[in-house]
């Protein structure tokens, strides 16, 4: 380049060229240069973004087959599967070598809440073992009580099984709390069916089992276990929280107000509205797709360190959508209509996008979308369009 620098001045200087003419050739050679240089870097960029993507859907792809694998041996038959699974799944304290059989008590509850109470207190705890709660057309509720219990034969394992008591009373209870110890060698899972024209206010925690909710509304719903998935539908509640360290976290035609969804391993779904909605994954996918609702303004924060975010939305001519997305290794990719980038551009290694799509009418809802990612992509789409695979 400084040669033919060098060149076009030695051919003004010779009168070859006129000096304008020269200031020319020199703005030409300079703008051919810096085209050269930003193709190099688009490159790199492009580069990088795939990389970031393949990497993503490796972690998206292994977590995911962690995930369902954890979740059988945990809920199925452990003998057999307890070979070949995962090294770290040895940390689990009851997924040890079985020599005995398992075998299953049930105890069965049935009872009534007293009248007129706002939201009915339920909490459910056990250490390993499931837990399942949904709503049912009867009066009462009816909760099942399964032991698991290891043992040469049935006789040795009802010797070791819990006395389960629950407080029961002919004018109906105002709360229903049941917290069984830990024991070595019992795994204790509750079914509980609530009547539906009820609220509750309703808390189940494991620490080895999934956990599972549908077909309820409630004030409050908090959800957490620690090496098993999550799962909610058709759930109504002021505030619905879900979190677990190693699983997925599923949400499907759930409505709150403020809904949580957090896992370290594991993917994120989220089908349904709310007015604030917090989704937070290390390793793992987030996928969220909202249905229309009532809110007026509706704040989305949406978190990964390794995974892709794809959030479908109402295409709604009166529906305004503003985006702040960032990612390290990856692409932002909006397919909104209207929509228009204010800020499209790396920033330290970082590619950021922020933009607006305006509804028709001032007074319309506004969807608000907080994204940031470390490796993987960002897609927002509208509903007429098909979800990324």
């Amino acid at each position: 380049m400084n040669e033919e620098r060098l060149l076009i001045l030695k051919m003004v200087e010779e009168g070859r060229i006129t000096a304008e003419e020269g200031v020319e050739l020199l703005d030409a050679l300079s703008a051919k240069n810096d085209t050269k240089t930003d193709e190099r870097e688009n490159d790199g960029w492009r580069k990088l973004e795939k990389h970031g993507e393949e990497f993503a859907q490796k972690i998206e792809a292994t977590v995911e087959k962690f995930s369902k694998s954890l979740e059988d041996i945990l809920e199925g038959g452990l003998g057999e599967k307890l070979q070949g699974i995962p090294k770290v799944l040895a940390k689990i304290p009851f997924v040890n070598v079985i020599t005995e059989d398992n075998h299953v008590f049930q105890d069965c509850f049935y009872g009534s809440f007293q009248p007129d109470l706002a939201a009915i207190p339920v909490s459910l705890r056990t250490n390993n073992g499931s837990i399942a709660v949904e709503g049912w057309d009867q009066e009462r509720y009816k909760l099942v009580v399964t032991q698991k219990i290891r043992g040469k034969d049935r006789e040795t394992a009802l010797q070791k099984a819990i006395d389960v008591q629950l407080l029961e009373s002919a004018e109906g209870i105002e709360k229903l709390a049941l917290n069984i110890p830990e024991k070595q060698g019992i795994i204790i899972s509750y079914h509980l069916y609530l009547p539906k024209k009820e609220s509750y206010i309703l808390e189940l925690v494991s620490q080895n089992g999934t956990c599972k909710v549908e077909n309820l509304a409630a004030s409050k719903v908090e959800i957490e276990t620690v090496n098993s998935p999550i799962h909610a539908k058709q759930l109504q509640a002021q505030t619905i929280s879900g979190a677990t360290s190693n699983g997925r976290c599923n949400f499907e035609q759930v409505n709150g107000t403020i809904v949580r969804q957090r896992t370290a391993n594991g993917a994120i779904h989220f089908q349904g509205s709310g007015e604030k909605i917090y989704c937070e994954s290390t390793n793992g996918a987030i996928r969220t797709i909202l249905v229309p609702s009532d809110f007026p303004f509706v704040e989305m924060i949406l978190r990964t360190t390794n995974g892709s975010v794809t959030c479908q939305l109402p295409q709604d001519n009166n529906l305004g959508v503003k985006v702040n997305a960032s990612t390290t290794l990856g692409k932002v990719n909006v397919r909104y209509r209207n929509f228009i980038a204010s800020v499209q551009e790396r920033i330290s290694g970082s590619y950021q996008l922020k933009g607006e799509a305006k509804g028709d009418e001032s007074d319309g809802q506004v969807i608000n979308i907080d994204a940031k990612v470390s490796s993987g992509s960002i897609t927002i789409i509208g509903d007429d369009d098909d979800l990324p695979k």
